[in-house]
């Protein structure tokens, strides 16, 4: 509604309150685009987020990994004095970590490399049979397999708040134990098969 308005009558008051309170984007882009160009356009920005989302997860392993090095198995072999060495330890690998410059991988063989580490999921049928009943069930709307992921996550966006979604709690949250991309993939499969 708030574009219909912007669109329609340009940059001027027009006596509406609109009051932000979640990350939204605003894109303005000429119409006169052919298809092939839009294409164009779309595919790069779904590349770019993409590499984004593997050098962030590519981060948060380097992080998770730099702790699992330093941590102790049980609490107590750390609770009576400080383990010097493995603090200096962190320090270097977080001045490291922080210090490095993140680079966006955008070349298929890092994807290639993170599709064979995936576990095949044991509860594959079930997470199948989920997503058609979830789908089946929400018949009205258009789901793409990312949104169907984040629900399934409990990840909340503009248009799946938690406040909204996260009342059903047979689908909210309900498979964290699959991986977001194979949960998407196999998403992006039902909704290809349900659709024809």
């Amino acid at each position: 509604m708030l574009l219909g308005v912007l669109v329609s009558q340009g940059y001027q008051r027009t006596g509406l309150l609109a009051e932000f309170t979640d990350v939204s984007f605003l894109l303005r882009a000429p119409g006169d685009l052919t298809d092939d160009q839009l294409d164009e356009v779309s595919d790069f920005l779904y590349g770019r987020v993409e590499s984004q989302e593997r050098t962030e997860l590519r981060q948060l392993k380097a992080v998770f990994q730099a702790l699992t090095d330093v941590s102790h198995e049980e609490f107590w072999h750390c609770a009576e004095e400080v383990d010097r060495a493995r603090s200096e330890q962190l320090k270097v690998t977080l001045r490291e970590y922080f210090e490095k410059e993140p680079t966006l991988n955008v070349s298929s063989d890092s994807c290639e490399e993170e599709e064979e580490e995936q576990v095949p999921l044991k509860n594959e049928g079930q997470v199948r049979a989920d997503i058609r009943s979830f789908v089946c069930l929400h018949h009205d709307r258009n789901f793409t397999g990312r949104a169907i992921a984040r629900i399934f996550h409990g990840i909340s966006s503009p248009c799946y708040p938690a406040q909204v979604w996260g009342r059903d709690r047979r689908y909210w949250r309900s498979h964290l134990d699959v991986d977001f991309n194979q949960l998407r993939r196999l998403a992006v499969e039902e909704l290809v098969r349900i659709r024809m």
